[in-house]
């Protein structure tokens, strides 16, 4: 190819860039220019380290702790149970029992589940009832996001007995903020 030629491409493709960008950059100027609103933040107390950093701004809900209840029963105690219990709770202890199946023909031989006199399971009613069982308030605080087999302490406070003593917690169903009964506001599932 002869240097003229490659000259006349060269200057057609330059002229062919700058008529894009002309055009290009004329539709990035144009309208009104819109103010900004300036907001004062002010920054927190925070330690040395996290001043002046978004650390100092910025508080993040991630990592703040959560109240889950419930309530639940001890049982084997050593006659420390089964004293008088609102009405409110024990309807709720004995519809909870019931979605669970206690008392409706579970194989419960030899256990404390089982009515000595007529050797079949125990309502949920004589269940709340009995001297070695007891209704208790669960309450523990996890951070939000906790992974699933966290650990964490709970606090079990007896309902209907004067001691947990030699006692052992059932599983309980714990959800999110205060315990409700039977009739009042739900919350979900922990």
């Amino acid at each position: 190819m002869q240097t003229g030629t490659w000259k006349s491409v060269f200057a057609v493709a330059c002229v062919g860039v700058l008529a894009t960008l002309a055009v290009g950059l004329g539709g990035c100027s144009g309208g009104e220019k819109r103010e900004v609103e300036r907001v004062n933040i002010t920054p927190r107390s925070v330690p040395e380290p996290l001043r002046g950093t978004i650390g100092s701004l910025a508080t993040s809900s991630a990592g703040e702790p959560m109240l889950i209840s419930g309530f639940g029963l001890v049982v084997g105690l050593n006659g420390t149970g089964g004293g008088l219990l609102d009405e409110r709770i024990a309807a709720t202890m004995e519809r909870e029992m019931a979605l669970l199946g206690v008392g409706q023909g579970a194989d419960v031989e030899g256990t404390s589940l089982e009515d000595p006199i007529t050797r079949r399971p125990k309502t949920a009613g004589q269940l709340l009832r009995d001297k070695n069982v007891a209704v208790v308030l669960v309450q523990a605080v996890l951070p939000r996001g906790a992974p699933a087999n966290y650990q964490f302490d709970a606090y079990v406070q007896a309902m209907n007995a004067t001691s947990l003593e030699g006692g052992r917690l059932w599983t309980t169903t714990l959800r999110l903020g205060p315990v409700g009964v039977f009739g009042g506001v739900q919350t979900r599932k922990v």
